[in-house]
């Protein structure tokens, strides 16, 4: 812009034998219609930049979604393929450990059965693991 203003400067005074090295603007203002329709346009840009980071924030979200909706379907398929009778007895075994830890912690009298701490020891699956005679579970017959 200061050179298009320069060269009509230079243009004008050469008819007065006068010559312009340089121009410099030092205050340069617009109408107030101007002022606005650069602030509208700004406003606008901001609000299509804000739509369109809205826009990438859903579609990572549904990347994040499905990436752990695929990582749930194999757990479960591995947890699957790993049911069997000997995976569920140690699960049991578990969880009876579990609760007989919590309630060996207790202040309070708990009476429970078998059944209630999850060892059916009469169960159809006992008497694979477990001999009378012995307290440790035995190898799981394959």
């Amino acid at each position: 812009m200061s050179l298009d203003m320069l060269a009509k400067l230079k243009k004008r005074a050469n008819n007065f034998f006068i010559q312009i090295e340089d121009v410099s603007i030092t205050e340069l203002s617009y109408s107030h219609k101007f002022n606005t329709a650069a602030e509208l346009k700004q406003v606008r840009q901001q609000r299509a930049a804000e739509a369109k980071h809205r826009v990438d924030q859903a579609a990572q979200e549904k990347k994040s979604i499905v990436i752990r909706a695929q990582g749930e379907a194999a757990s479960a398929e591995l947890i699957g393929k790993a049911m069997n009778p000997a995976y569920l007895e140690l699960k049991r075994v578990q969880a009876a450990v579990n609760i007989a830890e919590i309630l060996s912690k207790s202040s309070n009298r708990a009476f429970i059965d078998a059944d209630t701490l999850l060892l059916n020891i009469s169960g159809p699956l006992a008497n694979k693991f477990m001999d009378l005679g012995e307290t440790k579970p035995k190898a799981i017959p394959k």
